[in-house]
């Protein structure tokens, strides 16, 4: 399990809390990252290799980094934080405990949220399924960590705290992204725990050897020195500030509109029509505002970002996705991300697709009820540079077909995201 495998268990894997409904289902997977840490932790719980770890304040600075870098394992992770801040109290400038802990911030806030997050698990989860999967938590540092009762920690009681809870997670990913970008020329060679790196290891393991042919037959050298250590360049950087891009955007969507006091309307909706949702929705207090919190207007930056990084990946597509002579892709032999490979062709559509987005209006086909396709115009950025303040003012006001399908919206343009105002007119044709 490594970079890549923790942020995906912390952005998909959301199983304890099982929605009821379609629309907590939207909510739900929008919102309720919190318990999948459970999984996170616990995805990688195999025995591990006793090995004795020495830590003490009479350490230099580069020592206690070395340090810390060994206990990155999921079961120590939270220590392995403390030991980089103890790092980077002798010497703040010390990159590699910089990098780990800018890294770990994801994982540190939920530190105690079991304890945090029961109450509302109680009253709109299923507490069940989630006692049962503390019970398979072995007892350990990974346990403690999650159970851990912190006297200034508030509870988590409405999908108001939880809202909390991401705009942490997405501050932290902001923060790693912003170490990235200022530190975009930095070499780093990192040791990688075969506890917690084991895929990257077993990788290196076959990386280190060569086979090579001439007349007497086949000889295989292998060079075992590098196999449970990475370099981290430029290259893997721009993997990880696009993965931490991803984070922003994800946490982006759950912590730039108020849902109010929805609570209540989440746990009866499962037997409401979409149409009795809308209005009951409109009705609950401080529903659809726009956050102070908002992160949307900080999209743009994100999207140019990606779309230099993708370019910049195209131009050098030679250098980081090295082929044989059977065309079979080379590792990067002793780096984090052993392939930064892309299909060119498909690359570039994207990228043009995007720069078009960012430049503003674009026209895109729309599927109607009758298999057939039109198009219209669209200003995606409008809603992300000049944000809805209230989305109240563009909620279904008509609906048809027993409140199931809505006809008719009191803002045709929805805040400007069709330019043509050709939103009532769709909504009779689309699906």
């Amino acid at each position: 399990m490594g970079f890549e495998a923790l942020y995906n268990s912390v952005i998909k894997r959301l199983r304890v809390l099982k929605p009821k409904g379609y629309f907590m289902k939207s909510l739900i997977k929008n919102v309720l990252i919190s318990s999948s840490l459970l999984l996170v932790l616990t995805a990688c719980s195999e025995p591990v290799q006793k090995k004795l770890i020495t830590v003490n304040a009479q350490m230099e600075s580069n020592e206690l980094a070395n340090a810390g870098e060994q206990l990155m394992v999921p079961q120590s992770l939270h220590l392995a934080n403390k030991v980089f801040e103890m790092a980077l109290a002798k010497d703040p400038a010390n990159k590699k405990a910089r990098f780990y802990h800018t890294f770990l911030k994801r994982v540190m806030i939920f530190e105690g949220i079991v304890p945090r997050i029961q109450p509302y698990v109680d009253k709109y989860g299923e507490p069940e399924v989630f006692a049962k999967r503390l019970k398979e938590i072995p007892n350990g540092p990974a346990r403690q960590f999650l159970l851990k009762k912190k006297d200034d920690a508030e509870l988590i009681k409405n999908v108001a705290d939880i809202q909390k809870l991401l705009l942490e997670y997405r501050k932290a990913a902001e923060d790693f992204r912003s170490f990235v970008i200022e530190n975009a020329d930095i070499n780093l060679e990192l040791y990688l725990n075969p506890n917690f790196f084991q895929d990257i290891v077993e990788q290196n393991k076959w990386d280190a050897c060569e086979i090579k042919e001439d007349s007497n037959g086949w000889e295989m050298t292998c060079d075992p020195s590098e196999i449970e250590t990475v370099k981290v360049n430029m290259a893997d950087l721009l993997v990880l500030k696009q993965m931490a891009a991803g984070d922003i955007i994800y946490a982006t969507g759950a912590t730039s509109y108020s849902f109010g006091t929805i609570d209540e309307l989440i746990k009866k909706s499962a037997n409401m029509t979409p149409e009795a949702i809308g209005e009951s929705a409109k009705q609950t207090k401080d529903f659809g505002l726009l956050m102070k919190s908002q992160g949307l207007t900080a999209i743009r930056s994100l999207g140019s970002d990606l779309s230099v990084g993708m370019k910049w990946a195209i131009k050098y597509q030679e250098s980081l996705c090295k082929r044989d002579e059977y065309g079979r892709m080379v590792a990067r032999r002793g780096f984090l991300t052993k392939d930064i490979c892309v299909d060119t062709v498909n690359a570039n559509k994207s990228v043009q697709v995007l720069d078009s987005v960012l430049a503003g209006i674009i026209n895109a086909p729309v599927e109607l009820r009758d298999g057939s396709t039109t198009t219209t115009d669209f200003n995606i950025m409008v809603l992300l540079d000049k944000p809805i303040f209230d989305l109240r003012m563009v909620m279904p006001t008509l609906w048809i077909e027993e409140g199931q399908r809505p006809k008719e919206v009191p803002d045709a343009s929805i805040g400007g995201l069709l330019p043509k105002a050709d939103a009532n007119t769709l909504l009779e044709k689309i699906k």
